[in-house]
Parts: structure tokens; C-alpha cells; sequence
């Protein structure tokens, strides 16, 4: 059984077009009489995405990863204005691999990697059984991938322009393959990267190159047309068996996959689109200085202006053009939100203006769960990672992922319990999707995450000290064998009383599908000593009882939290972990020993101060000496 007949019988299509992408291109440095001219090795200084020859007369670009297309091509827009601000202004870029009779090593290329959640899936559900270990199954699947893409060179030249390679490369082996492209001179239509060649076995092929792509006439870069097409032909060589040798039957066979293999629909109106308008065999030498010149148009932009930002706020685009110019790499983390991640010798992020001198930039940053979680997964710290949706339906598509866990379904910002849903047992797909709906109903994007075992602690902190720690045990009541948990619940809010902070344990909707789960309604009478939950989230604001913990809890998890919030640059907030063992001292190679659950920059400094049970640790009187000392 071939690759795409197992991803059809496993039902996986959908993950066939979550593979990331990245822009290479090398342009030549002339003057304005289309001349190969130099400057200095100073003039870009050091940068993660662009460099500048030996010789000074070449600029080499290359994009970070990605899986929306035109971020892609965004990023590509505002590296060549940063070039272009820096060079002198009698310099121009020359696309083309011959300036007056130069042959150069002008081209573009593109990066591509495969979709990580469907191989993953794929060797899970299926593969295992044929290949000794993951990189091994990864490893042949690019190769059959290489050689696809060789066979089907001949629709690459006949769209892009690209020169068909002088020999054939062998990828039916990485033994074969490394030998052939020692002899065919870098000539080969595909390369493997990530690795040192003499690695690639045994760690692993990280992505293929396609190299050379033909300059389209009237066109420099390739469009997002065009790069929706070359997604969808790479995932067309991913799975086909069928190799037509004629461009015409190459367009049928194209055809009856994106039919197939659900290809959607944006990437089939651009492969059409594509399809119909085949490139020209040669590209006139004469428009190489009419194309430099569009350059210099395009990208020689007044402040703030970034080019392939222009939708963000002024102050956005400034600091993102200002932090390309200094060498910073530079990630655009949520365009709607404008969060905008830097890293050159430390890491730190900007939102819509906000600063890191502004402490409602941490405010803001934490609030959104998915960022947070990520942030914190990147730099080691063991995190519950999932997905986030902005629709139902996307969320429901990807419902056969899910069904045989236990999740938690919540919105990606939302205050306290708001919008969540936990399933301690798979849902149901009816229920599923009414979990998405009510967490969408109170933030635009929701995350589902798989549901994290143990028990719920919540640190509060202060300039990198701990100081006090709450086990969060979600709303109960415990049976005595006569009272229904009505009857608990009354009794216990008696004692929780009006006049102290802890909010009345809520009999609602809510917790009627929580009780449901544990095979109970609220008619129930639980058995002397049982407990009974009415919510699954811990939450205060939902009638968790707050148990002051500090003694209970190993110092290795305190030290772990203060890891994090010096992390996130944060001074004052709290932490909250799913701790399996409290009393087994904390080990980084252990992922199953906790997980952390959230960071609040506004914690409820209430609970701390008069928890349900146990001694008050009275952070406030710490807190105010701080406030006051002179």
C-alpha cells in the first residue's frame, strides 16, 4: 500500500496541507547601468536572514518557516527593504543568473517540511510495524518524495521556467543519494537539509529544497498563486504512484488527485489558475535592469512603513523594520493580536505597542493562553500543548484526533472558568462540539488540549520569591449516605458564608454535564466518605476550596516556578501547575510529573490570604513592605 492510500484509509487527508514552507533567494548588487557592482562587508552586518557574498555583489535571503503562505512572502517584502535601506542609493538588486554576460548564482528556492502531526499519526497508527524507528519511516517518505518531484520535473520547467538538472540524482537511498550529488555539482532538483550529510541517517532528513525556480517574465518573486500551487503539487508528489510523462497528462492526473485527496479550496483555484498560464521558455536579458528598478520602487519606503506589514499599526511596523535593521530575528506570533517575538542575545516580545517596560504588556501576553503555552513549551518548561480554533467546524474536522482522549476545551483569553469544558472521559462528537461553541461564545479562538491528571497547585510570587501555595481542590461535597448533593451543597455554602470571600459553589448547567460524568446528578446520594464534584475545574471563582499547600509541596517545584516567571520577565503574578506527586522531587526528564497549567499577572490575592483551610501565609503583609520601602 502506497503513502497517500494509507494517509486515505487513515483518514488523515486534512493534515496533508500543514506542512511549513520557507523562502530562499539570491539577488545580484548592480548599479543603475545593470553593472555588477560591490559594497562593503558591513553594510547588512550580521543577520539571521540575509547575507552578502565574499565578494560583496550578492545577497542572499532566506524566510523563517511557515505555514500560512503569504507570511511568507510578507517577511520575503520587508527583508529586501531592510537591504535596500542599507544599501547605497546608486545600488540595485538584479534577479536574474546573467548580468551583461556574468553568469551569477541568482535564484530562488523554497524549503519544505513535512506536515509533523500527520507523519507522527501515520507511524503511530500504522508504520510502526515496517520501519525500526520514527526517523527511519520519515526518512523514506522524503525520499520516495525526491524522487516524485525529479520524475515530475519536466511541469516545473514548463511553469516556473526551471532548467531541467543536467543528470538524474538517485534518491531511491540517502548511501545513493549523497554519492550522486557529489557528482552532479549542487545541479540536483531536490536536496535534503537539517543535517550534516553524514548525519541524515541517523537523525533524520528535517526538510527538502527545490532548487532553482525559474523568474516567471513580469514577475520577480513567485506569488502566493503560485506558491499555493507548489504546496499542492509537493502534496500531489507526496502521494501519487501515477507518473505521466507529458504535461497533459500530468494536468489529469492533477486533477483527479485534488478530487481525492480533498485539496482545498483555495489551493485548487490557484493550482488552476497556474496551470493555465505555463512560463516562457527563456526570460529576455533586457528586463533584468526594468525588474531592479521595480525593485528599488518597491522597497525603498519612507518610516515607519515595513513592506508586507503595511495591516499593522504604525508603531508595529517601526519597531519590526528598526529590530530586521539591528540583526534581531523577528517573528510575527499572532497578526490580529500584533505580538511580535525578538530574539537576538535574549529573547523579548512586543504587543501592538506595548513594551517590555510595561507591565501591561506581561498583562496582555499572559492573557492569551496559546501564546503563553507556546512560549513556555519552546523554552523546556513542560506544557499541556494543543490546538486552537476559530470555528466549530475547523474544531469538529479534527474531532477523530481527539476522540479517544480525555480534553479540556476553554477559550484562548478568558478570565477564571469562563467558556471551559473538561471531558475526564472521550467525548462524544455532539458533545465536542457544543464544548467549542461555548468557549467561542466568549473568546474569538479556543483552544483543545488534552486533559492533565494530578493535582492543582497555584504559586504566588514576588520579586523571585514564593510567597504562599494553594492546592486548588475543584468544588465538592463528600457523602455522608443520607443527604442528596443538593443538600451537601446548601450545607457547605452555609459555611462558606456570605461574609468570607469564597463564592457560593454554583447548582447550574455546568454542573449538571460535570456530575453527569461521574455517573451522578445532583439527586444523587453519594456514599459516606465519597466525594462528589461539581465542577472539574479548579476554580475559586466556581467554589474550589483554596488549601494553603506550602509545606506539602517539594521545593524543587517552587524553584521551578521561580524558573518561570524570571522567564517571562514577570514580578508579581502566580503560577499554576498540575503536579502528580507533590512530594517526589521534580526532574526535567520526567515530562509526566507536572504540567504547567496557566500564569496570571493579576492573581487573586484573596485566596492566598485567607484560604478555606489551613494557616493564612498573609502575603499581603509581604507585599505592602515592598510597596512602602523607602
Amino acid at each position: 500500500m502506497n503513502f497517500g492510500q494509507v494517509v486515505q484509509q487513515q483518514q488523515r487527508m486534512p493534515f496533508l496541507y500543514e506542512g511549513t514552507f520557507a523562502l530562499q533567494q539570491q539577488l545580484t548588487i548592480v548599479d543603475p547601468q545593470g553593472q555588477v557592482a560591490a559594497v562593503s562587508a558591513a553594510t547588512l552586518g550580521v543577520s539571521p536572514y540575509m547575507t552578502l557574498n565574499e565578494a560583496g555583489t550578492q545577497v542572499a535571503f532566506r524566510t523563517d518557516p511557515f505555514t500560512v503562505l503569504t507570511a511568507g512572502i510578507a517577511q520575503l517584502q520587508a527583508l529586501k527593504q531592510t537591504v535596500f535601506a542599507a544599501l547605497p542609493e546608486q545600488r540595485l538588486l538584479w534577479p536574474l543568473n546573467q548580468v551583461t554576460g556574468v553568469t551569477t548564482a541568482a535564484g530562488q528556492q523554497l524549503r519544505f517540511t513535512l506536515p509533523r502531526r500527520l507523519m507522527v499519526h501515520l507511524f503511530d497508527d500504522y508504520y510502526h510495524d515496517y520501519f525500526e524507528n520514527y526517523v527511519a519511516f520519515q526518512n523514506q517518505i522524503y525520499l520516495q518524495l525526491a524522487q516524485n518531484i525529479q520524475a515530475y520535473q519536466f511541469v516545473l520547467t514548463t511553469l516556473f521556467g526551471t532548467p531541467p538538472a543536467e543528470r538524474e540524482t538517485d534518491y531511491t537511498t540517502l548511501a545513493r543519494y549523497l554519492k550522486t550529488v557529489q557528482m552532479v555539482d549542487g545541479t540536483s532538483p531536490v536536496i535534503f537539509g537539517g543535517e550534516l550529510p553524514d548525519q541524515l541517517a541517523a537523525r533524520g532528513i528535517h526538510y527538502i529544497e527545490l532548487t532553482t525556480l525559474g523568474f516567471v517574465p513580469e514577475q520577480v518573486d513567485l506569488s502566493a498563486t503560485q506558491l499555493a500551487f507548489l504546496k499542492a503539487f509537493i502534496v500531489f508528489c507526496l502521494v501519487t504512484s501515477a507518473q505521466p510523462t507529458t504535461f497533459k497528462a500530468f494536468q489529469q492526473a492533477f486533477k483527479t488527485f485534488m478530487a481525492d485527496y480533498q485539496v482545498p479550496a483555495a489551493l485548487q483555484a490557484a493550482s488552476q489558475s497556474v496551470l493555465t498560464a505555463p512560463a516562457a521558455a527563456t526570460v529576455q536579458q533586457s528586463v533584468g535592469l526594468k525588474w531592479a528598478q521595480q525593485y528599488a520602487q518597491q522597497f525603498r519606503l519612507p518610516a515607519p512603513t515595513l513592506a508586507g506589514y503595511q495591516t499593522l499599526s504604525l508603531d508595529t511596523q517601526l519597531l519590526m523594520k528598526t529590530a530586521y535593521q539591528a540583526g534581531c530575528q523577528v517573528a510575527l506570533i499572532d497578526k490580529q493580536a500584533e505580538i511580535v517575538k525578538l530574539q537576538h542575545q535574549q529573547s523579548t516580545w512586543l504587543k501592538a505597542g506595548l513594551l517590555p517596560f510595561d507591565q501591561q504588556l506581561t498583562t496582555a501576553l499572559l492573557a492569551d493562553k496559546w501564546f503563553l503555552k507556546q512560549q513556555l513549551g519552546q523554552a523546556g518548561f513542560h506544557v499541556v500543548l494543543g490546538n486552537h480554533y476559530q470555528s466549530v467546524t475547523a474544531a469538529v474536522a479534527d474531532f477523530p484526533d481527539y476522540a479517544q482522549q480525555a480534553l479540556v476545551v476553554k477559550p484562548r483569553t478568558a478570565s477564571a472558568s469562563q467558556g471551559l469544558t473538561i471531558f475526564r472521559l472521550p467525548p462524544q462528537p455532539a458533545e465536542f462540539a457544543a464544548a467549542v461553541k461555548r468557549a467561542l461564545a466568549v473568546a474569538d479562538d479556543c483552544l483543545v488540549e488534552s486533559f492533565t491528571p494530578g493535582t492543582i497547585y497555584r504559586f504566588l510570587v514576588l520579586d523571585q520569591q514564593i510567597l504562599a501555595v494553594n492546592e486548588e481542590a475543584p468544588a465538592n461535597v463528600v457523602g455522608d449516605g443520607r443527604q442528596t448533593i443538593v443538600q451537601l451543597v446548601q450545607r457547605k455554602n452555609q459555611k462558606r458564608g456570605v461574609q468570607r470571600p469564597w463564592q457560593p459553589i454554583p447548582l447550574d448547567d455546568q454542573t449538571t454535564f460535570d456530575l453527569q460524568q461521574q455517573g451522578l446528578t445532583v439527586a444523587s446520594i453519594p456514599q459516606r466518605g465519597n466525594p462528589a464534584y461539581l465542577r472539574l475545574a479548579a476554580s475559586w471563582i466556581t467554589g474550589a476550596d483554596e488549601i494553603e499547600s506550602r509545606s506539602e509541596v517539594d521545593q524543587s517545584y517552587q524553584k521551578l516556578v521561580l524558573q518561570i516567571t524570571q522567564h517571562l520577565n514577570l514580578r508579581y503574578g502566580s503560577v499554576t501547575l498540575a503536579i502528580a506527586n507533590p512530594y517526589q522531587t521534580y526532574q526535567a526528564d520526567q515530562p509526566t510529573q507536572l504540567a504547567v497549567i496557566d500564569v496570571d499577572s493579576m492573581p487573586h490575592l484573596t485566596a492566598f490570604e485567607v484560604p478555606f483551610f489551613g494557616e493564612a501565609a498573609q502575603p499581603a503583609q509581604q507585599i505592602m513592605k515592598t510597596l512602602v520601602q523607602p
